[in-house]
């Protein structure tokens, strides 16, 4: 059996990714200051999403469906996809792409060498995942459900 340990790049790249989704949603609560309504859920106005913007927010919504314990992602995923097309589509599929990857290293943390580490960044980032784009998500509801 081959053990996997997570280098210290790889956890700064997780980091990395933690922090920019922490600033989509300073950015999504400065809104609500602002007295925006919140979007209803599965029917975002992806319009007012940049196509790096979304496809961060679609590879977050993958990337948790593959780390968290009884996350899905629901249709309004899809059809964050579906709503890019030319040169759009492949800045958005190039921001899925590295965030969905940065989720898949976290794969690849070595809990025995360093369970706690390994906890902490997975429980933060799937609660993080869940409040920003779940059912009642702050950021872009209706991307991914928690179940049990």
């Amino acid at each position: 059996m081959t053990r996997h340990r997570a280098s210290f790049s790889q956890l700064a790249c997780v980091a990395q990714a933690v922090v920019m989704m922490h600033s989509l949603t300073a950015t999504a609560q400065a809104q609500h200051r602002e007295g925006k309504p919140p979007t209803p859920p599965a029917t975002a106005d992806v319009r007012t999403l940049g196509p790096k913007d979304g496809g961060a927010r679609y590879g977050q919504a993958i990337g948790a469906s593959l780390v968290c314990p009884n996350t899905f992602v629901l249709p309004g995923t899809e059809a964050l996809l579906k709503s890019y097309s030319g040169a759009d589509l492949d800045a958005f599929k190039a921001a899925a792409q590295s965030v969905t990857l940065v989720w898949k290293k976290t794969l690849g943390c070595d809990a025995a060498a360093d369970i706690n580490r390994c906890r902490l960044l997975n429980d933060k980032s799937c609660s993080e995942a869940i409040k920003e784009i779940g059912t009642a998500g702050t950021v872009l509801p209706g991307l991914i459900e928690f179940r049990k």
